[in-house]
């Protein structure tokens, strides 16, 4: 009853939010065979597309020779963000065109693990991406923190698939932790358990 009451008050109370302007949910954009939306491409190397309440996942597979002992991420360089474009990619980054889903089914039938979080810096005229990979919030074996993430060192991708990349809601932004969502803890009935049940003797 006490829920109840609480959740007829807050509908009474309860306005929606107001509606950005291009706004598009994560699930739309996943169902768009188009390209990545505009506003989460940097246009630069060295800069990375912060959205209000979505960001990009990419297919990603570690590799110890690159992620965990290349030597190409193995030095601290606070200083690459002043580097030419050439000499960025020259020193960072791989074709990406070989991480691609397993099958058909494409994400539905994707790999634990296997997103991580990336920006997308350049799209080029044949519908191919440059992609920043960003080190991985998730606790595995497979996604143990990598070097070029200790050295704060950026690891590119070339050439890299649109049907990769997924759309994805921030955390922070899904509708139960936006202000003004109902919160009320559910009681529990006195009377509505048996005596026997509550005896610890």
């Amino acid at each position: 009853m006490e829920w109840e009451n609480a959740w007829n008050e807050h509908i009474k109370k309860w306005t929606p939010p107001e509606k950005q302007s291009n706004f598009m949910t994560a699930q739309e954009g996943n169902k768009r065979k188009g390209p990545i939306m505009g506003s989460l491409i940097s246009g630069d190397l060295r800069e990375i597309v912060d959205h209000p309440y979505l960001f990009l996942g990419c297919q990603y597979e570690t590799d110890d020779d690159i992620d965990y002992d290349g030597k190409r991420y193995s030095e601290f360089n606070s200083k690459w963000t002043t580097w030419t474009d050439r000499q960025i990619l020259e020193a960072y980054a791989d074709d990406g065109g070989d991480f691609v889903y397993g099958d058909k089914l494409g994400y539905i039938n994707h790999r634990q693990y296997s997103h991580w979080p990336c920006s997308v810096l350049r799209a080029t005229e044949d519908g191919k991406y440059t992609v920043r990979i960003h080190q991985s919030p998730l606790e595995s074996t497979r996604t143990e923190t990598t070097i070029w993430e200790e050295n704060k060192v950026p690891r590119i991708l070339t050439n890299y698939r649109r049907e990769s990349i997924r759309y994805f809601v921030k955390p922070t932004s899904q509708d139960h932790t936006l202000p003004g969502a109902f919160r009320h803890h559910v009681g529990v009935p006195v009377g509505i358990f048996p005596e026997h049940w509550k005896n610890l003797k």
